[in-house]
This record gives C-alpha cells, structure tokens and sequence, in this order.
C-alpha cells in the first residue's frame, strides 16, 4: 500500500498545482459521513466533497447501480439512445416540474449550457445580455467566470466574454436598471454557495417573477450546490411559487460521480434543437443510472423532511455555540443541511482546529465557512459534530 509521502510527492512532481490543500491530509477510504485517511485516523466529514457526497461515502444502494451497471454498459455514444440516460431525464423531470432534460459531465459545464440556451432563446429578438449576482459563482470555463466579478478566480484569463452585467446580490431596483433591450435573463444562484451560503430575502422572488413578466426575460437559477435535496427541497425554488426556466445542477445529483444537468422549459429546449449543443461524456449510461438511483431516493417527501429537521438541529445547536462564542462566530444561517457561517477570527484556522478534533469542514468566500454534511448523516454525528466544535470554541477562551 503507498504511503501518504509517495502520494504527495506524486501529486507534487506530475499534478498541476491548483489547490493549496492547506490541511494536509490524504484519504484513503470513506463510508457513511466519516472517511479514514492513510494514519487510519477517522474524521466525521461535513464536506460531503463540497456537496457530491449526498448520500455518504460508499454508499450500499449507489455501489449495487455502479456496480450493475458497470457490469452491463459503462458509455455509448449519444448517436445512440441508452435505458439509464431517459430513466434518469424522467425521474428529475418529475422531481423538478421542468420539462426537458440536458445531461453534461459538471457544474461548470451546466452553467455553461444554461447561458449557451438563454443566448439561442434570446438570439431571435437580439437579446443576448445575462444579469448575473457580485459574489456568485457559476464554475470555472471562460464563460461562467465572464460572468462573476471574482477577481482572484479571473486574474490572468482576460479579455473576457462579453455579454454579463453583474449587479449586487437580490436587489431587485439594481436589477431592474440592469435591464436593457439586449437583456435576455437574469442567472442567480437562489442560495449562494461560495458566496458563504447567502439566502434570498422575503419576497425577491415574487419580485424577480415581475420583472419577468414586464420585460420578457428568462430566470437561470444555478443550484449545482443548492440543489437535489441540500436545503430540504429537492430544488431550493420549490419552496417558491416561482418556476425557473433553466436550471443548472449536479453536485449531489451523482452521489459521487461527475454528472451535471440542464433542465429547461419545452419551449427553450426546441429553441436549441438538434446540433444545438453537445458532448461526449454527457449522459452516459454509468453515471446517468447513478443519478437516476440518486434522484428517486432523494426525491422522497420522508426523506426531504428528515433534511429539514437534522438541519434545524445542526444550524439550532450552532446557534447555541455561537451564542456563547461572540468573538469566534459573527452569524449562522442556512438551509437544509446547507450551512454557513461568518466568523470573527481567521477561518483557515478554524478548519485546521476542527480538522485536528476529527471534524472537516471547508471554507467560503471572505472570512465564511461552509458545514455540508452527508444528507444521510445521523442526529448521533450531528451531535458529536457540534460537541467537537464546542471543545475548540472553549480551547480558545
């Protein structure tokens, strides 16, 4: 078995050096929400891989459709039609209320395909101008960081593609004045994830469906974080009245594999037509078997249900800590068992100690911090999770 040193040097000599890695552990296995790495030391992981996890690690019911479906049929080309890829397409059309179904390989590549269809709906009229939110994140092509004002992710990358107007985040009046003749949508994550989970105010979306109806406009919502049962809806707009007419998921949808997906409305969907867009990898019958598996557990009212009340006993007990922690913790909030919070010490340090007590969680935006347990975690790991936070918040007093 190869020792943490060989993988580092591995990583250090033949990998492009993307990621800082400030915690310096390497995994080597994973089951349920804990994971191992190669000390044997155990961690509770409330990362959930940034929210790909969404069912735990090794997950029983995901490995036998791995495992089945490996045996059977891995990829095919979309010159052809597979059984998962129209499974999975209905499950999530029937779970989401959209109508048609685009499948892709990320996030990134949702968001791209999101902003690729507004532009071909708009093209007719020319319209091709997307408002979009200041701290948003849509991934990481040209296409999508043209679209925020991350000035770290966008450095060196210019000149950018045109065609984005970023205004401040859930102002309705600043996005009105955004709106020209060339405007065609306004794409917004309805949670803001790396943004350091950031909630939409009462009524903005009843607002946003307004400026719709007055000016014509498409609404893109980006829930590659939010989405597929993270905030105790299978989307975060089910808790609305408000029906997007793109949305751009993935994250969780795989349970642990690369999938994403773009659902849209039937009348964008024949706008984009046949050759409109593609892609190789996207849709095939692995992955798609996966979501499909993902989506009908997840998809569950009793299930959903259960996000909501381990949520509201994570982010209540955090609430209890930070109550009695002013000067480590500035705010908690959240949704689901999609947490944020805001600290008032350095947040780097903060992971490393929880990292150190057996407790990993990742950082946001400015000085935030995100806590993405397992959808499936326990109230028995909810509650050793917050005994580990409060054992570091009293060893700094």
């Amino acid at each position: 078995m190869k020792d943490k040193e060989n993988t580092l040097k591995e990583y250090n000599e033949y990998t492009v050096r993307c990621y800082p890695r400030s915690l310096g552990i390497t995994l080597q296995r994973g089951e349920g929400s804990k994971v191992w790495d190669t000390k044997g030391r155990e961690y509770l992981d409330f990362t959930s891989g940034i929210g790909v996890v969404s069912l735990g690690h090794c997950n029983q019911e995901i490995l036998k459709v791995i495992k089945r479906q490996a045996g059977t049929l891995i990829h095919s080309s979309n010159v052809f039609y597979n059984m998962p890829h129209g499974e999975a397409a209905k499950r999530l059309s029937e779970a989401s209320g959209m109508d048609k179904v685009f499948f892709c390989n990320s996030g990134a590549e949702a968001s791209e395909a999101a902003i690729k269809f507004a532009r071909k709906w708009g093209s007719t009229t020319n319209r091709h101008q997307i408002i979009t939110f200041s701290g948003g994140f849509h991934g990481r092509t040209l296409a999508t960081i043209s679209a925020i004002d991350d000035e770290k992710v966008k450095k060196g990358f210019a000149p950018f593609l045109d065609g984005f107007t970023i205004v401040p985040p859930f102002e309705l009046k600043a996005i009105e004045r955004a709106i020209t003749k060339e405007t065609v949508a306004v794409m917004f994550e309805p949670v803001m994830g790396k943004g350091g989970v950031i909630l939409p105010p009462q009524g903005f979306f009843e607002g946003i469906e307004r400026l719709r109806e007055k000016y014509g406009l498409l609404i893109i919502l980006d829930e590659v974080q939010c989405g597929v049962g993270r905030t105790g809806k299978f989307y975060y707009y089910q808790y609305t009245d408000v029906k997007p007419d793109i949305v751009a998921s993935a994250k969780g949808l795989g349970g642990g594999l690369p999938i994403g997906a773009t659902l849209c409305s039937d009348e964008i969907a024949k706008c984009v037509g046949i050759g409109g867009h593609g892609t190789t990898f996207g849709g095939n019958p692995l992955c798609t078997a996966v979501a499909a598996e993902v989506t009908k557990i997840v998809s569950e009212p009793k299930f959903l249900n259960k996000v909501i009340e381990k949520g509201t006993k994570l982010i209540e007990g955090l609430r209890d800590i930070a109550s009695c922690h002013k000067d480590i913790f500035s705010e908690i909030r959240g949704c689901g068992l999609m947490i944020g919070a805001t600290l008032n010490i350095d947040k780097l340090e903060f992971i490393k100690a929880l990292a150190q007590d057996g407790l990993l969680i990742i950082g946001a935006s400015g000085n935030n911090i995100r806590i993405y347990p397992p959808l499936t975690v326990t109230e028995e790991e909810i509650e050793d999770a917050l005994s580990r936070i409060k054992d570091v918040c009293r060893r700094r007093q």
